[in-house]
């Protein structure tokens, strides 16, 4: 071989060789997870995909003290085809108001209310959840693997009230603690 080949050769010999000798473990990579059942679907209807919550006409004389709240409304989320005995919890998410985590914000546009939130609690319970939490679990029953999550929602105040619309958003979704 010529000179400058020999060179050549041992060079890439000497690097690939100090390469592989300091190849050290930096970090570890956990994976983590669970093989489900089926998953519960979203009934259709009023009570599913689609809940809309009538809170009505509210005077604001009737709620002008902080923390007084509107007559409370009862609405419900089901669920079909879970399977028997899975546990399910559901997550309100939208908009809290800043500084009262438990109260969905009105959403903010010309001419809406101001002042006051609505406050959701799960039907039996007088304290609201907060926004983005987690219902307490319910476990499917009945043939059918049926699960209904029911709830209170109104208006609370938590400031000066200012007349408008008061209509908000919320999403849900479904979790299997």
């Amino acid at each position: 071989m010529k000179k400058t080949n020999k060179i050549a050769f041992l060079l890439g010999l000497s690097v690939s060789l100090i390469s592989t000798g300091y190849a050290s473990t930096i970090g570890t990579v956990n994976f983590k997870g669970r093989i489900l059942a089926d998953s519960c679907e979203v009934a259709s209807g009023i009570d599913g995909e689609m809940v809309e919550v009538q809170l009505g006409d509210v005077d604001k004389n009737d709620i002008l003290a902080i923390n007084s709240s509107s007559s409370p409304k009862d609405f419900a989320i089901k669920l079909s085809n879970c399977d028997l005995g899975q546990a399910v919890q559901l997550r309100l998410n939208g908009v809290a108001v800043p500084g009262a985590e438990h109260l969905l914000a009105i959403t903010e546009k010309l001419g809406s209310a101001k002042g006051v939130g609505i406050g959701i609690s799960e039907k039996g319970v007088s304290k609201p959840l907060a926004i983005n939490d987690l219902t307490d679990a319910r476990n499917a029953v009945a043939e059918m693997g049926d699960i209904t999550f029911e709830f209170t929602a109104a208006y609370i105040t938590y400031d000066s009230v200012v007349a408008g619309n008061a209509d908000a958003i919320a999403t849900f979704d479904i979790v299997y603690p």
